[in-house]
């Protein structure tokens, strides 16, 4: 069977329409295979950091704790920045390894940091495991410029009670520690502030009032926990109320020198107001040592004082 030209024409035309066609998929699948090459090959290092984590996490602000004033506006306790050392076991591949360097680093024993880890166990992967309370500025530094060698690790600064005069009225101004009873009924704003509390004194009379509203912000971090950058507006937090007493800082240091040596108490008084103006009671005691938790040996120290 003889085909006439106009069949021989057609047969043509499909043929370099399926040249064109055939040519059209190749270049598809060059592209895609190039872009493949680029994504895994190129890229690979990049995109392999974004899958093991970027994630948004919620970073809290805990209110500051307002202060305490005697009444000529002498500061009796306050706020300073304290460094403390967080771990994240989300973002630690390898939690043995960062704990060995961590010890070796800050010089604290492997079976501590252990003992912090296994004290937590029942908390969710991506909630921060305080593993030092108070860290050393240096220290913080360090760990924070060679961060890449310490996964999942993070120095975050808190505040922390201070009582500048040390001894001096602290059976009158009290002292703050660890909240000891359930809290969960507190509005949740309250809580992160709440877990430090006054347990005497006038930091336990005036808590309520002192303790202030938690902000906080979201932020995007990568894999290693670093923060990189800020998500939405940041809510700040709300600071507690400052607190300002009747007692006078003149009279009180009369009071202290006359009871030095000795045990006892004195009470100065306003007959007209009924107003505290000096409370010094003997022996006496340092509240910094409970504001991060008394450690045994200071415990010890102060149940076993023969006065």
């Amino acid at each position: 069977m003889k085909l006439n030209p106009l069949e021989f024409e057609e047969l043509d035309r499909i043929r370099i329409r399926l040249i064109i066609l055939g040519g059209v998929v190749i270049l598809i699948f060059s592209l895609l295979a190039s872009r493949l090459w680029y994504l895994q090959i190129s890229q690979g290092e990049k995109y392999l950091e974004f899958s093991q984590g970027n994630r948004i996490r919620l970073v809290p602000e805990p209110a500051l704790r307002g202060n305490i004033y005697d009444r000529n506006g002498v500061l009796l306790a306050e706020n300073r920045p304290a460094y403390q050392l967080f771990l994240i076991r989300e973002d630690t591949p390898n939690l043995e390894t960062t704990l060995h360097k961590v010890s070796e680093t800050l010089k604290i024993s492997y079976s501590a940091l252990q003992e912090k880890i296994d004290a937590n166990q029942d908390l969710a992967q991506f909630r921060p495991i305080i593993l030092k309370e108070d860290l050393k500025y240096e220290k913080a530094m360090h760990l924070e410029t060679f961060q890449d060698d310490f996964p999942g690790v993070s120095v975050v600064v808190r505040p922390r009670r201070f009582y500048p005069q040390k001894n001096f009225a602290s059976h009158l101004i009290g002292y703050v520690g660890i909240v000891q009873e359930d809290w969960s009924e507190l509005p949740a704003e309250k809580r992160s502030s709440s877990q430090i509390v006054g347990h005497s004194g006038v930091e336990l009379l005036e808590n309520d009032h002192m303790i202030g509203l938690d902000g906080g912000r979201q932020a995007e971090v990568d894999h290693m926990g670093r923060e990189l950058q800020v998500l939405g507006e940041p809510v700040p937090s709300v600071p507690g109320k400052n607190i300002t007493l009747s007692l006078d800082v003149r009279l009180q240091k009369v009071a202290t020198d006359a009871m030095k040596g000795e045990s006892g108490a004195v009470i100065v008084m306003n007959p007209k107001t009924g107003g505290i103006l000096a409370l010094a009671s003997f022996p006496d005691f340092d509240p910094n040592l409970f504001s991060g938790g008394i450690d045994p040996e200071n415990w010890k120290r102060l149940l076993e004082n023969p006065q």
